[in-house]
């Protein structure tokens, strides 16, 4: 006799035993990555096609959930001006992906001559990199003045002149 496969078998479940659907463990790894700020989101802002940005408590958030092959896992950016940049992507057992950021800062020995201009230039290649990814997923931080500073003003950039905008096109402060 062949059994036929059951899916439910094989998902996640709780400490009780019951069934977790991936949008809440997806939801459920995001807001305890981010549970000192209170900033949480619902299963259902897991949905496959979304794209969502949460503004609060210092942090600029931007998710998506995409369609893969893996099931549909959730990507954000996120940025603070007191700590480096964030950008993971979480899977549909709930499991954290940290991915290429922006990097903040760069080493060098200044006992080695070019050594602070190699590492200028690793620097600005790899920042970048990571802004035209950001970009062609939707993710990058425009407006933001640091990703602009950290990429040497990349011209790539729709807000490059250095112009900062508010969530509404105004004033950043609110």
């Amino acid at each position: 006799m062949v059994k036929t496969p059951d899916p439910a078998a094989d998902a996640p479940r709780d400490m009780a035993g019951s069934t977790v659907a991936p949008e809440e463990r997806i939801a459920e790894t995001f807001n305890g990555y981010f549970a000192k700020f209170d900033i949480r989101i619902e299963a259902r802002d897991v949905a496959v096609g979304s794209r969502r940005e949460i503004h609060k408590e210092g942090w600029r958030i931007t998710f998506r959930v995409l369609a893969d092959d893996g099931g549909f896992p959730l990507e954000f950016y996120a940025t603070h001006r007191m700590t480096d940049d964030r950008h993971v992507r979480i899977w549909a057992d709930g499991h954290a992906e940290g991915l290429d950021a922006i990097w903040s800062f760069y080493g060098h020995d200044p006992s080695v001559p070019g050594s602070q201009e190699a590492a200028e230039e690793e620097y600005l290649r790899h920042n970048r990199e990571v802004a035209r990814e950001l970009r062609e997923a939707g993710l990058y931080p425009h407006g933001d003045i640091n990703a602009f500073l950290r990429t040497g003003g990349d011209r790539n950039d729709d807000e490059a002149d250095g112009t900062m905008s508010g969530p509404d096109g105004g004033d950043p402060a609110g």
